[in-house]
């Protein structure tokens, strides 16, 4: 049994997300600046006009790229605001999962999830995420387990997830 006990705030932003803010940062100075500007320094001393076609198609190909970055981060999980500051107590058995949540002077919910209505499970550096679905999910600071060895959670889900699938 894996407990985790965690207050929902505004850090639990997924680690991909601030991974693409980065590397469109980098693209933006890469591609942009290097690639577009070497293509017009190329037409100011040669008068080629395939190098001036080159520097705006290359412009042209990094806002698409731009484009689409901002829709994948658009997809990608957060927390909604009127989650932040929530207290939540996930408990992780063979049988089922548990998941407690309690705002101060709000509401305070209880659901359980039996292990064949998990859709995914994926960790990055500092968080674990339990998918119930494509647009529901459970993000999990890494740390936060207060009951059990937490190098073997990850394995755990992993073979539970591998029971229910040979069961289907």
């Amino acid at each position: 049994m894996f407990e985790f006990n965690y207050t929902l705030d505004a850090s639990l932003e997924l680690a991909g997300s601030r991974m693409l803010k980065k590397y469109t940062i980098i693209l933006h100075i890469v591609f942009a600046l290097i690639i577009s500007f070497k293509y017009f320094f190329n037409f100011f001393k040669t008068k080629d006009y395939f190098q001036l076609l080159m520097a705006f198609l290359s412009i042209i190909i990094f806002y698409a790229l731009m484009f689409i970055i901002s829709m994948i981060k658009k997809l990608m999980p957060k927390v909604n605001s009127k989650f932040l500051d929530q207290k939540v107590n996930i408990i992780f058995s063979d049988e089922n999962i548990n998941v407690k949540t309690k705002k101060e002077g709000s509401f305070e919910t209880s659901q359980t999830y039996e292990w064949n209505m998990i859709w995914k499970f994926t960790q990055d550096k500092s968080y674990y995420i339990l998918y119930l679905s494509r647009l529901k999910s459970y993000i999990i600071p890494k740390g936060s387990c207060t009951s059990a060895n937490e190098e073997e959670f990850a394995s755990f889900v992993e073979n539970k997830l591998k029971e229910v699938q040979k069961c289907q």
